[in-house]
């Protein structure tokens, strides 16, 4: 375990200078603790570089949240502290709350983070968070390759632009509220943290009996190992070809069936457009596939397993794709893949190109068999006739578009290379 203190400092000095910090600060003993212990950890490195501000949420669920987000500004007034509060305007869903609620938190965060140029943004999220989320995903899957049971990790990268760092990971709640009261600093206590409806509450009052170790504390060491052996794999044997194909040579097929099958569950998500990796099964089903080595296709989470004689192809299958109305000015998600923009004055239809203008799949993938090529663009965007006017603006690297957590970071940079998406941006610490 680590103190409220020692966690600030540590963080402050690795941090990369010069640092604007965004505290996330809800006014619950956790980031009330996080936003005290950076203040001072900041003053004593007499750094110049350094620079505070804090956002509190008001998600507009309870009457009493707006006042507490007053409090909050009024603390940190109090220590100098610029504060902005946002509220969650929208209707809120009948189901899913919790969810929906965390979602719209760190939308609304990153738009401040826009805003103030923060370099970072920091949550108060603790040791005791950690054993509850290692314990409800365990409680989710026994499978022993559950990568769940890393939790959550130390560095988090949001939306493509914003780090988000948890520099209390370490430290229990007990040590924070401790801090706090020898600082003579109140808290709230949310009472929704009481209510055992939420998956979470039933959890964490049942850690009451546990301590820190009976979670494995090397878990997310052990993940980011096996992610690292994946993206390994993939610089030393797969080959992209545009945005939509990666191949593999024969050779990926001798190296060690974990790290082949964490760098093909990947892959699977990212050219299928899905939020999460496959499911076990359905890997377990690829694995059985690959281990026959017989030539042949499958499909495992949109995405096609084509075996040939050279080598694996992985391409979209094309069902299910979407056809939109991109209005004048409008930048759209299409099948989760693609952001296409419609520069122009009139709106424009997009749907899949399918069997149309098949002699332009050899230019667009003209490295890999004709065949592969007609399926491949045929599962493309229909945006390369002559006089269209939506333009691709970007590949989309699902699943990690919204959350991606450092333990992927190596991995996600390799497939982001073999499919032409953005450069991953680097950590601040």
């Amino acid at each position: 375990m680590t103190s409220p203190a020692a966690a600030a400092q540590t963080f402050i000095r690795q941090l990369r200078k010069p640092a604007k910090i965004l505290v996330m600060v809800s006014g619950g003993s956790d980031s009330l603790g996080l936003l005290l212990a950076l203040i001072k950890a900041a003053h004593a490195s007499a750094n110049d570089d350094v620079a505070l501000s804090a956002v509190t949420i008001d998600h507009q669920l309870r009457p009493e949240a707006a006042e507490e987000a007053r409090q909050v500004g009024e603390i940190c007034r109090s220590f100098g502290v610029k504060h902005v509060i946002r509220r969650w305007d929208e209707v809120k869903p009948k189901s899913g709350i919790s969810q929906a609620s965390r979602l719209a938190r760190y939308r609304l965060v990153a738009a401040v983070a826009e805003e103030l140029g923060t370099t970072v943004v920091v949550t108060g999220h603790t040791l005791d968070d950690q054993l509850e989320t290692v314990l409800m995903r365990a409680a989710r899957s026994t499978r022993t390759e559950n990568t769940g049971l890393s939790g959550m990790a130390e560095r988090t990268l949001y939306a493509g632009r914003h780090w988000l760092v948890r520099p209390f990971l370490s430290v229990r709640r007990a040590d924070i509220r401790e801090f706090l009261g020898r600082e003579q600093l109140g808290w709230v206590d949310d009472p929704s943290n009481e209510d055992r409806k939420y998956e979470r509450v039933r959890t964490r009052q049942g850690l009451e009996h546990l301590s820190e170790a009976s979670v494995d504390r090397n878990a997310g060491e052990k993940r980011k190992a096996i992610s690292n052996a994946a993206a390994g794999l993939l610089k030393d044997h797969a080959q992209g070809e545009g945005s939509g194909v990666i191949w593999l040579d024969n050779e990926a097929f001798d190296q060690k069936p974990d790290m082949l099958r964490h760098a093909l569950a990947a892959v699977a998500a990212v050219i299928g457009g899905r939020q999460h990796l496959p499911a076990a099964d359905s890997m377990d089903r690829l694995s059985a596939f690959i281990l026959q080595n017989r030539l042949g296709r499958m499909t495992v989470s949109r995405t096609m397993f084509d075996r040939r004689r050279d080598g694996l192809y992985l391409y979209r299958e094309n069902r299910n794709l979407p056809s939109l109305k991109i209005v004048p000015g409008e930048t759209v998600l299409w099948d989760e893949r693609f952001m296409l923009h419609n520069p122009s004055a009139e709106p424009v239809d997009v749907s899949a190109n399918g069997g149309k203008n098949t002699e332009l799949a050899s230019v667009i993938f003209p490295n890999v068999p004709v065949g592969v090529a007609k399926r491949a663009f045929s599962s493309m965007p229909d945006i390369f006739d002559a006089g269209r006017t939506a333009i691709l603006t970007r590949s989309v690297l699902m699943p990690y578009e919204l959350f991606l957590p450092d333990f992927d970071l190596e991995l996600a940079g390799e497939i982001a290379i073999l499919l032409d998406c953005a450069p991953v941006l680097q950590p601040p610490v």
